[in-house]
């Protein structure tokens, strides 16, 4: 967990040489533990506190370490976060399906159902930002299909089950 404080705060060298005085360091730069990092790559805490350059810095950064060490778990929720930091932080917008269709080969070769689930959500509120309710209706039914195969009742209600009623509301 370390870790990932040292590539948040784009210290990636000390990652995989951490030093003695890391942990007093941390702890002198008064790291709370509400703020510590979520499981995931770096960048997805400054993602939901709006720090959109910022996450795509950092997700960029942890995106080229998880394709040096060829971590494709790492790979694909980094490119999953690239792709909602573009489409939420309105960056790039065209590189959003790219991200996504990369991010979704790789959890295939996983099978990581969520992060399927996740792609498919997302995907399907690109879509609907671009005015197509069927194909925004029909992503957010896979992604509600996949949660509810794995039993994730949150997964179900966060994302695919507002997803669904947003699209329901336009029609």
């Amino acid at each position: 967990h370390l870790g990932r404080v040292f590539l948040a705060q784009g210290e990636a060298a000390r990652v995989f040489s951490p030093q003695e005085d890391s942990l007093p360091r941390l702890l002198e730069q008064d790291h709370k533990a509400d703020s510590a990092p979520a499981p995931g790559p770096p960048g997805q805490i400054p993602l939901h506190q709006s720090g959109y350059a910022l996450a795509y810095t950092l997700l960029e950064e942890s995106l080229a370490l998880f394709r040096e060490l060829g971590e494709k778990w790492g790979m694909a929720f980094t490119l999953l976060y690239l792709a909602q930091v573009h489409f939420v932080g309105q960056i790039e917008p065209a590189t959003v399906s790219s991200l996504l269709e990369e991010s979704l080969t790789l959890f295939r070769e996983l099978d990581n159902k969520e992060g399927l689930a996740l792609c498919f959500a997302l995907a399907g509120q690109v879509a609907l930002s671009q005015g197509d309710a069927g194909t925004a209706r029909a992503y957010a039914k896979e992604s509600l299909r996949l949660y509810r195969e794995m039993g994730h009742l949150a997964g179900m209600i966060e994302s695919p089950l507002i997803l669904l009623a947003r699209v329901a509301t336009l029609q």
